[in-house]
């Protein structure tokens, strides 16, 4: 049992340590500091640089959800207006230990000692994105529970979304 048990959490280990699909892994991390600009719900340009939020995702730009009575809004823009809010004229401080595909950095962020991501993910305005971790998870469950944002009605996953349109 025990052996059963050590090798689980070895194979484990060993497949969180594997890079994603398209990501490259840093040397070494990398923190830039800085005002910020939102570009989406879950990207930021930090002193020149694009960043890709770690763990979220949020809704597209152009992506629609369902309120509770089934009518549309749009939860895209709204993210972007969330993500600005959560970063406001703070310092942002971001810790890149990866590039995405597109040569993003991937970060975890902090405004004003916030974590910028689990406020995202908190306000229902990003969901944990479970193919890069579940440190947010016990967050969405919380703002999915409460019908927080996106989950105050129908949605698609942005990951479901994105697949869609490239059909």
């Amino acid at each position: 049992m025990r052996r059963t048990v050590i090798g689980a959490v070895a194979a484990l280990t060993a497949i969180v340590l594997l890079p994603l699909p398209g990501h490259t892994r840093l040397a070494e991390p990398i923190v830039l500091q800085g005002s910020a600009r939102v570009i989406d719900g879950d990207t930021l340009e930090v002193g020149g640089q694009r960043i890709r939020l770690s763990g979220i995702d949020a809704p597209e730009a152009r992506q629609r959800c369902t309120d509770a009575a089934g009518a549309a809004w749009p939860c895209g823009r709204r993210a972007a207006m969330a993500l600005t809010q959560a970063v406001g004229t703070a310092e942002v401080t971001c810790t890149a230990r990866r590039r995405d595909r597109y040569q993003r950095l991937v970060a975890l962020c902090e405004a004003g000692g916030v974590d910028v991501g689990r406020r995202m993910v908190a306000d229902g305005m990003a969901m944990a994105h479970p193919r890069f971790g579940q440190a947010y998870m016990p967050t969405e469950e919380m703002a999915r529970l409460a019908g927080l944002g996106v989950w105050s009605g129908g949605l698609d996953t942005p990951w479901e979304w994105r697949a869609a349109r490239r059909r």
